[in-house]
């Protein structure tokens, strides 16, 4: 049990408002060091500080279908970790961050700015690009931007991979967009950095294996990295953040922009332009709509895959 941590959780962790809920503020045994070596070999998910809640196995057995995760020993050596006591790096994980999502404590986390660009401007050029796709498609098409989403296919799907359609993620756009503003600015592409702030844990993943930015910080750490800097946003001018497009008029706008997670077992059925749609919200949703697609049953003529 931690009272004073350097943690991605500090401020925000659900065991240190437990501890001054029932003013547990002095421990009457000695504390004991971690019992287990720290799996960091995924870089960007990283299990420590565990207290079995489990909530990180339900949903990635529950929701999103992976079943990577399980408890493993006994006794003092009982944890969570993946099947048969795996390393992160060579188990089922696909790196939806989900798991980091709903951990209570810092157990699982991820590991100055110049220019601001909107995220409208990024998501427009990817919306626009998913839209290209869907209106040159011959018949059904299934279209994906997510990183999750991708190393879920190829790991469970490789026979129907072909039949997925993939597109720049928002990060992606990003990317592109902000190497082409620094060249406009006249930034030394040797010594700029791309930062993407995100609610999205999977963006992550997606930035250290396929480097699309250098750096993806979600809420918990731009807060950690405000309160550990002193940072008092009510001093801070608000300034717009950069945007150059017009935005994109898509027909199927609500199909291809971002789409939030959810713990339903059913996904989200649209109809657009006398179109049929399915929006999965999470992997156990894809698993249904691609095991119809992989037996010939599918009755939908898009299918949008999200982590």
């Amino acid at each position: 049990m931690c009272f004073f941590c350097d943690c991605v959780r500090d401020g925000i962790c659900e065991l240190q408002q437990l501890n001054r809920e029932y003013h547990v503020d002095a421990l009457p045994f000695e504390v004991e060091g971690c019992r287990y070596d720290v799996d960091d070999s995924l870089h960007s998910v990283v299990r420590n500080k565990c207290v079995k809640c489990r909530r990180c196995i339900e949903v990635c057995n529950d929701i999103q279908s992976i079943h990577n995760l399980a408890l493993f020993g006994r006794g003092q050596e009982y944890r969570v970790t993946a099947s048969m006591n795996k390393s992160m790096s060579e188990s089922l994980c696909v790196r939806c961050g989900r798991c980091v999502d709903v951990c209570p404590t810092g157990a699982l986390h991820k590991i100055g700015v110049d220019c601001v660009i909107s995220e409208e401007e990024a998501i427009n050029a990817s919306k626009k690009e998913a839209e290209e796709l869907i209106l040159n498609s011959d018949g059904p098409i299934v279209i994906s931007n997510s990183h999750a989403v991708r190393n879920f296919v190829d790991s469970n799907f490789s026979d129907i991979a072909d039949c997925v359609h993939y597109y720049k993620s928002v990060q992606e756009s990003f990317a592109s967009i902000a190497k082409s503003i620094a060249r406009k600015l006249g930034y030394d592409r040797n010594t700029w950095k791309t930062i993407v702030f995100t609610a999205n844990n999977e963006n992550g993943s997606e930035a250290k294996e396929r480097e699309t930015v250098d750096f993806s910080m979600n809420a918990r750490e731009i807060y950690r990295t405000f309160k550990r800097t002193g940072v008092d946003l009510r001093g801070i001018a608000p300034a717009d953040a950069l945007k150059f497009e017009i935005d994109p008029d898509c027909i199927f706008g609500k199909v291809t922009g971002p789409v939030s997670f959810n713990y339903e077992a059913e996904p989200e059925m649209l109809k657009i332009d006398g179109k049929n749609i399915a929006v999965a919200h999470n992997l156990g949703q894809a698993r249904r709509l691609l095991e119809e697609v992989r037996n010939g049953i599918s009755r939908f003529d898009i299918i949008r895959l999200c982590a």
